[in-house]
């Protein structure tokens, strides 16, 4: 399933502008940097550290998440040549991890607002949420096609999505170090995702159900973070 949809995905990005793609290359991107932030640190052509994005980065500066990938993969550490050939294993089996992040974050952005009401909310009487579908026609998950009942405000799904890094490990393979999943993270979300999410709400009150506030706040990738290492030990 992650999969085929990865195919689809790759299918519909925009790779330059008004190339018709209806998904932006940058969204894409910032997802990368959630496995990319597990990798050992690289250095560019000058030996500076390229560091990994702020979390929050990758739901409201996507346009720097881009530019500190774009540093990435002009290191001289990433690969080589005019083509630049990637030959750095931690970064390539980070790319095999990211090709799986739209489909996750389509399934948890699909299923959040039921999970929401599940928890005792009532999520479209959150104004943030009843504006952002009161005149759209047709509505569809970021990633996907697929019509879906809600919209919701990437604010409220970035820190859940990040906060999959939980699932993911270095691992020493063949005399070098790769980035994998610790469990399949589908399999995990079916079984997890409604503790999370009933865990994680209960900061939307404290920001005032705005957005902005969640997706930028360092607390939410926090909490969210707590959620998933104490869900599947039933602490909650």
């Amino acid at each position: 399933m992650l999969i085929s949809s990865a195919a689809s995905v790759f299918r519909r990005i925009a790779r330059k502008t008004n190339d018709g793609g209806e998904i932006k290359a940058q969204d894409v991107v910032a997802l990368a940097w959630i496995p990319l932030k597990l990798i050992s640190p690289v250095k560019d052509h000058n030996g500076r550290v390229i560091k990994p994005v702020l979390a929050q980065n990758i739901y409201h500066n996507k346009g720097g998440c881009l530019k500190q990938f774009e540093k990435l993969m002009r290191s001289p550490e990433t690969g080589d040549g005019y083509i630049h050939e990637l030959y750095n294993a931690e970064v390539s089996s980070a790319f095999h991890i990211a090709v799986e992040l739209p489909a996750l974050y389509d399934y948890i952005y699909e299923m959040f607002p039921k999970l929401y009401n599940a928890a005792g909310g009532s999520y479209k009487h959150i104004t943030a949420v009843r504006n952002l579908n009161e005149k759209r026609k047709e509505i569809t998950p970021p990633f996907s096609a697929r019509v879906i009942e809600t919209l919701s405000p990437d604010g409220y799904i970035v820190p859940l999505v990040y906060d999959l890094q939980a699932l993911m490990e270095k691992r020493f393979v063949n005399d070098h170090y790769e980035i994998h999943w610790r469990q399949p993270p589908m399999p995990f979300l079916q079984k997890n995702l409604e503790k999370i999410v009933a865990n994680y709400a209960g900061l939307f009150s404290m920001c005032g159900y705005a957005p902005q506030k969640i997706g930028k706040n360092t607390q939410s990738y926090t909490q969210a973070l707590g959620a998933f290492k104490m869900a599947p030990a039933g602490i909650f």
